[in-house]
């Protein structure tokens, strides 16, 4: 069933890449990029002088974070959009929503929706569609085989960890006035096992409220969390005197991993790397991590 989904996707994807002219003769020249994973592949792909606008959450490389950001939030400025001319908008299925969307359509503005799943085959699909779109397939296969060789250093530091029990990470989302945990669906949770990480709190999906009695019960041995919500909310300090959060292993030994944002949840050219990195800090290289309890 993955499969097929993912054999759906790119037929999509491809059909949205020459539904107006044949995928040869379609050269985009300027391009808007609707999230920050697309933005970071098509820099990667050595397409970023094609980047005309992104969306706020394209911070890297820093090159991106200085083109005009056309979005708010969830918002679409459509009008600053139109404005740019663009040959091509494109994103992720979750960033190409909404009435917005559907006004650039009737404007005639091609779209190419990409899967947005997490996981390295999606990652990797979305390059290699990205590629396709602008003609890069040879740069795609270079930056996906150095994400294979992250991705088998990754799996021979699992093999020499193999005979111990996992950590079990609770993933917290953290803006102001806002303190929610994630759910095993988020893009964390899945770098979290790719990572060899359990997810703490088996079953759950989507938000819930972080309290004193979810956080006694999801007994994790880490928190992780996004480096940009931490640093809006106090630091660690602040989210350490959460309540029931003294009353956890990760509480009591004070380990707590912050991550930056598109690194952890991107799933873009640099998931390999950012594996290796979670997997070195839940296992103790760049933080304190309490022995995982079964």
């Amino acid at each position: 069933m993955k499969k097929l989904r993912m054999a759906v996707c790119t037929a999509i994807v491809l059909m949205a890449i020459g539904s107006a002219a044949n995928a040869e003769e379609f050269s985009p020249k300027r391009i808007v990029s609707l999230d920050g994973g697309t933005t970071e592949t098509l820099f990667a792909l050595g397409a970023g002088g094609l980047v005309v606008a992104r969306d706020e959450g394209s911070t890297y490389p820093p090159e991106a974070a200085k083109l005009p950001a056309i979005s708010t939030g969830h918002q679409l400025n459509v009008e600053a959009i139109l404005a740019l001319k663009p040959d091509v908008v494109v994103g992720r299925n979750r960033s190409m929503s909404g009435p917005g969307m559907h006004i650039l359509e009737q404007a005639h503005v091609r779209v190419v929706r990409l899967p947005d799943d997490p996981g390295i085959e999606v990652a990797q699909l979305r390059i290699k569609n990205l590629a396709s779109l602008i003609g890069k397939e040879e740069d795609a296969k270079k930056i996906i085989e150095s994400m294979q060789t992250d991705l088998d250093r990754l799996e021979e530091k699992k093999k020499a960890v193999s005979g111990e029990a996992a950590p079990r990470v609770l993933i917290v989302y953290l803006r102001p006035g806002v303190v929610m945990m994630m759910g095993e669906d988020s893009n964390a949770a899945a770098m979290t096992r790719l990572a060899g990480g359990r997810f703490a709190v088996p079953g759950m999906k989507g938000y819930k409220e972080l309290n004193a009695e979810a956080a006694v019960a999801a007994q994790p041995d880490v928190i992780l969390c996004y480096t940009e919500g931490l640093e809006a909310t106090g630091g660690a300090d602040a989210l350490w005197n959460r309540p029931g959060l003294a009353e956890t292993p990760a509480g009591r030994a004070r380990c707590l991993i912050a991550m930056d944002d598109l690194l952890l949840a991107g799933f873009g050219p640099r998931t390999g790397d950012a594996a290796l990195q979670l997997f070195d800090r839940l296992h103790g290289q760049g933080t304190t991590v309490a022995k995982a309890h079964p």
